[in-house]
């Protein structure tokens, strides 16, 4: 964001800000335009400045979408990491109201909140805790190591409340990686990963542990590139849909499906997995005992569904520790 103007009245504080990014992907066609069509303002309750309420005045951008054959000519930028759709606060404002019904409860945090100059009814911030805890929107995910041959993928629904680094453990676990090295994610010319100070052009990398799937969900469909290990540049495709609600009581991420053992780590590559398979497969290849050593009791053809599952297992009751809680004190208190 970048600050515009910020106006002080007597009882609270207007700041207007604009967006750094001039280019957005198309929900539809998921092709990246530049061409504006208008602005519009949004207004977001966020965090008190001074001890006076603040309202972001956002001017939003509407792009034309450029592929002739899309359905949809024009559609709105979604603000990533800022609110969510048809939101009326920040994401940061509604966290902090989250933390305080989760810590006090509805009329102590009630209490609080006006301290804090955010205030909010108890029976709201009750509402919003529960929302949170009991309602969990899923969707399918498809997992795809990009150049190889056959392909080797995963699926598994993820509910749409992880954020990119927590869908960063699941892509790891789901595939078989081993968590070594550094990640990103890509959607259009936007970067998500660990906070970085270095940018090596284009637009800053955005904190992935601040961003959450929904927050990028402008449709029903989202589709980004995940990279792993940029010495041996591990690429998958990763595609999002059939979004929907969630089983009541059925923990989440949750593996499907898959085909074909990823690689082993630090191999070279696409290139250094290929030249491996075939030293391997070969006896008489003058690698084959090497490799053979190296790969151990690894199988291509196989997945070792059991730690895959229990790891899912892991980060899914990680996820429900506060429904857990929150359940045993509802018990508690009838």
């Amino acid at each position: 964001l970048v600050v515009r103007r910020v106006v002080a009245l007597d009882n609270r504080v207007e700041i207007e800000v604009g967006l750094r990014k001039r280019s957005a992907v198309c929900p539809d066609c998921q092709c990246p335009t530049q061409r504006i069509h208008s602005f519009y303002q949004r207004k977001l309750a966020d965090l008190p400045w001074q001890g006076r309420p603040a309202t972001l005045i956002v001017s939003v951008p509407r792009f034309f979408c450029q592929t002739m054959l899309c359905p949809r000519r024009t559609f709105v930028m979604p603000l990533e990491g800022i609110t969510v759709r048809h939101g009326r606060q920040t994401t940061r404002l509604a966290d902090l109201h989250y933390y305080i019904a989760h810590t006090l409860g509805g009329s102590a945090g009630a209490r609080m909140t006006v301290r804090l100059c955010c205030p909010i009814s108890a029976d709201t911030l009750v509402r919003r805790l529960l929302s949170r805890v009991q309602n969990t929107t899923k969707g399918t995910a498809l997992i795809e190591l990009t150049d190889t041959a056959p392909l080797i993928w995963r699926e598994v629904d993820v509910p749409t409340s992880l954020t990119l680094r927590t869908l960063h453990e699941v892509i790891q676990v789901t595939m078989g990686w081993l968590d070594y090295h550094l990640w990103e994610f890509t959607l259009g010319d936007q970067r998500y990963g660990l906070p970085d100070n270095e940018d090596w052009g284009g637009l800053p990398r955005r904190n992935a542990a601040k961003t959450r799937l929904r927050d990028l969900l402008t449709t029903s469909r989202l589709e980004m590139v995940y990279e792993y290990d940029f010495g041996d540049g591990w690429r998958h495709r990763f595609l999002i849909n059939n979004v929907r609600q969630g089983k009541a009581g059925e923990g989440y991420p949750k593996y499907i499906a898959g085909q074909y053992a990823c690689p082993p780590e630090d191999c070279g590559g696409i290139p250094g997995f290929y030249h491996m398979l075939e030293s391997w497969a070969d006896p008489d290849h003058p690698d084959h005992d090497e490799v053979s050593a190296y790969l151990e009791d690894w199988n291509p053809n196989e997945i070792n569904e059991l730690p895959l599952r229990n790891a899912l297992n892991r980060i899914a009751n990680k996820r429900n520790a506060v429904r857990t809680r929150l359940n045993k004190t509802m018990k508690s208190s009838s």
